[in-house]
């Protein structure tokens, strides 16, 4: 009896500190990042309206890439 409450014990502090650890890392991580050069997407140019609205047959299969037509390139605000 006493054998299955200690192995219950040790399983519930080994979760916590597992919880306790997954909520530590991130913001570790995080706070190793200089702020001067973390950089945020905040909008892209409107595509032009034949790429905006892409209509695919259901039949298309695996060949569905031959329907996509996206321009080379896109820009974007980044703050």
């Amino acid at each position: 009896m006493r054998y299955k409450k200690k192995k219950r014990q040790i399983v519930s502090a080994a979760l916590a500190a597992m919880m306790a650890m997954q909520l530590c890392i991130p913001s570790a991580t995080f706070a190793a990042i200089p702020t001067k050069k973390l950089k945020v997407i905040t909008g892209f140019t409107e595509l032009p309206e034949e790429v905006a609205h892409i209509q695919i047959p259901a039949d298309a299969g695996e060949n569905f890439e031959d329907y996509l037509n996206f321009p080379e390139t896109i820009e974007a605000s980044v703050v």
